[in-house]
């Protein structure tokens, strides 16, 4: 009875004494703060290993993907690591997919465990907890829960190494209530932690947003890389990344990085991935869903080609979050770690969508700005090559932009034209003629065109055609004016000289009309009339002699008529002569061929200057329209070689080339043409030959060198005389 008495004394004792360590813990814990909860667990953890003369005792962490335990302290009677446990070494599986009685399984429901030897207990009956306790020769061991309402955080592992032990129930209940002491305080210190990391990211992800506030397009790519730092060092990632996808979602492609100092080289594989190889990240692409793995076993079985990408990559817990803009993926935020079982909270997750969105309206910006930048270049690329003079200005005559031509136009810089005001210096004539038309223009009659005259720099008089665009705001109201123009000198000249030579064209066609009729005046009246005049005689005689009735009448009659009849036939040929030269009868009985032969024949007999002809075709098809205007374009081109060319030999050429074009070169070896009277206007000759083959749709090219002749080639389109 006394002994029994002392051991029930013993006991009550120690109960005290334990409850009094619990009360001390308790109120040490009470009011901890975070960064001291650490140290605080360890001293108690001790205390309560010499108090209960127990080998070991530690706390450890269950991981929210239930695949890893983590020792958060403990304290050892040898001062030995003892719980360093990969608990992926043992379990390659979530620790809720165990059986129902597995040693690993109980605490995570919520129930304590008390194995007084652990080599002879039945409960054990799994290789991987047999394993465990002979690797660390355990002889006894006691798991109590770490309960918060309706969770397990972990449990309080209690071993001892040299004997087995029985667990006494009122110690058991006792150790319970200081694993709820625990359990409160870890989960206060967990939410504190989560808080104030959370608090640390939000006002990160503040400090990120100025990063971007009022940011020039080339400097976004630094501040985001920056940022991605800033970001990475905050989260404790290995590597941070931005992706871009293509519009089809077939590819993503590496834009920016960031990868921690000491971290292991990136493969070269990661900077661009096809996506078609790795369906399910492509779904998730296209649905939006971030992808928070703590460890590769939480990838999905199904999911095998992306399992192996991770390994590749040497990620061991990593984050994915897609970036979207009006619905549209554009790419992801990518954040790695080389270790596992990293705590992705929802409300992180949330925090880093915000991230996501921050870097979605970065790029977007800075793609639209390099668009607007390249577009503005391309603009002031093709402005500044044109050769017309472009002025931009706002309604009150501001210059706001020229380019090379204007500035040469006016012979000023553009540092000197822009900001001036171009109604400050015009004439005040023109400077009222500009703003009626400004007042003219509307949103539906925005364009107007104008031919101004102006001063050049010189002073001498300019023609400018100028063409005037305004632009509107969504008021309707003028805000800017586009004037494009170039100088039309040359051309109004060109016109004026056109409209001249045209008159002197005609005129030359008037005097030569008039010369050629003086000129038959004269064949008939030196040729036809003298003969018609000597037949009037001889009628008038014959007439007389009738009247006088002399016997030997007859015999004067004989000599009249053989008189008349020679003035008939001299005067025949003279007509036939004439009609010729006014149109060859050859050219509508035999043809050109004939009637160009016919012209050779007759400048070698009129001229001496020996002819040699090459007509590659017996005869062409009568063309009625071209055979005129090829006759005529040859009779100019013999007559210019008789009159102005001192020529002793020509040579003509007729073929078809194998363009179907007919070819008439005339080539002489007289003086030669200049080049002043092949292009001097005044030459009727030679506009006449050009004006002829242009009715037809001819060319003429007159070529010559001095002393050595001209050549004159024309070139007549002509398919019909390809199919004949």
């Amino acid at each position: 009875e006394i002994a029994e008495r002392q051991q029930v004394q013993e006991h009550l004792q120690r109960q005290s004494e334990f409850e009094r360590l619990l009360a001390v813990t308790s109120t040490d814990f009470l009011n901890v703060r975070p960064d001291q909860c650490h140290d605080l667990i360890q001293r108690s953890l001790a205390s309560l290993q010499d108090f209960l003369s127990i080998d070991a005792i530690a706390i450890c962490e269950f991981s929210e993907d239930e695949l890893a335990i983590s020792l958060i302290s403990e304290s050892c009677r040898d001062g030995k690591p003892h719980f360093k446990v990969d608990f992926k070494a043992h379990v390659a599986r979530k620790i809720s997919e165990l059986p129902a009685r597995h040693y690993w399984k109980l605490p995570l429901k919520g129930k304590t465990i008390a194995l007084a030897d652990t080599q002879n207990e039945a409960f054990i009956d799994s290789s991987d907890e047999r394993a465990f306790f002979e690797s660390r020769q355990i002889k006894a061991s006691l798991q109590v829960p770490l309960r918060v309402e309706n969770s397990v955080l972990g449990f309080i592992a209690l071993h001892n190494l040299t004997n087995t032990l029985p667990w006494d129930p009122s110690l058991v209940a006792q150790i319970e209530l200081v694993a709820q002491v625990y359990a409160n305080t870890l989960y206060r210190k967990h939410t504190d932690d989560e808080i104030a990391r959370l608090q640390g990211f939000g006002v990160l992800i503040s400090k990120v947003s100025g990063n971007f506030v009022d940011l020039p397009a080339a400097e976004i790519g630094c501040a985001i890389e920056t940022s991605l730092r800033q970001l990475g060092e905050f989260i404790g990632a290995t590597r941070c990344s931005i992706y871009q996808v293509s519009e089809q979602l077939t590819s993503i492609q590496s834009v920016y990085k960031w990868i921690a100092p000491n971290a292991s080289p990136e493969i070269q594989e990661a900077n661009r991935l096809t996506l078609s190889y790795y369906p399910w990240f492509q779904q998730c692409y296209r649905e939006g869903t971030p992808i928070a793995m703590s460890s590769i076993y939480d990838i999905p079985s199904y999911a095998a080609p992306e399992r192996s990408l991770v390994s590749k990559l040497r990620a061991k817990s990593f984050l994915v979050m897609p970036m979207r803009l009006a619905g549209r993926p554009i790419g992801h935020v990518g954040f790695s770690m080389d270790t596992p079982n990293y705590p992705w909270s929802k409300d992180l997750i949330e925090q880093t969508r915000l991230v996501a969105e921050l870097f979605a309206n970065a790029l977007e910006r800075q793609r639209k700005e390099r668009d607007l930048a390249a577009s503005e270049m391309r603009y002031r690329t093709i402005v500044e090559d044109q050769t017309e003079w472009i002025l931009r200005w706002r309604p009150d005559g501001t210059r706001i932009f020229v380019n090379q031509s204007y500035c040469e136009r006016f012979g000023q810089s553009a540092n000197a034209l822009l900001g001036t005001n171009f109604l400050h210096e015009a004439r005040p004539e023109d400077r009222d003629r500009i703003q009626r038309q400004i007042k003219a223009l509307t949103p539906e009659h925005s364009v107007t065109t104008a031919l101004h005259e102006g001063r050049k720099l010189d002073g001498s008089t300019s023609w400018e055609h100028w063409t005037d665009r305004a632009f509107f705001d969504h008021n309707g109201r003028l805000i800017e004016i586009q004037s494009v123009a170039f100088d039309m000198t040359e051309q109004r000249l060109a016109e004026q000289r056109a409209v001249t030579l045209q008159r002197d064209f005609q005129q030359a066609l008037i005097d030569n009309q008039e010369a050629e009729r003086a000129r038959i005046a004269r064949e008939l009246h030196d040729e036809l009339g003298q003969s018609l005049t000597a037949l009037r005689m001889h009628t008038r005689a014959m007439q007389k002699r009738l009247e006088s009735n002399q016997p030997d009448i007859l015999a004067t009659f004989d000599t009249s008529l053989e008189g008349m009849i020679g003035l008939v036939d001299t005067t025949i040929p003279e007509v036939r002569r004439i009609c010729a030269e006014l149109r060859p009868s050859l050219l509508d009985n035999l043809g050109l061929v004939a009637a160009m032969e016919w012209q050779l024949d007759k400048l070698q007999q009129n001229t001496g200057i020996r002819c040699t002809k090459n007509f590659l075709m017996n005869e062409l098809p009568t063309h009625q329209k071209r055979d005129i205007a090829m006759f005529r374009i040859f009779q100019e081109l013999l007559t210019n070689v008789t009159r102005h060319a001192d020529a002793t030999e020509v040579w003509v050429t007729v073929h078809l080339n194998d363009a179907n074009q007919l070819i008439l070169e005339v080539r002489d070896n007289g003086c030669g043409v200049t080049k002043q009277d092949i292009e001097e206007t005044t030459h009727f000759g030679l506009l006449g030959i050009r004006e002829r083959a242009a009715s037809i749709g001819g060319t003429v090219e007159i070529t010559g060198t001095a002393h050595s002749g001209t050549t004159a080639i024309v070139t007549i389109d002509a398919p019909d005389l390809a199919k004949s």
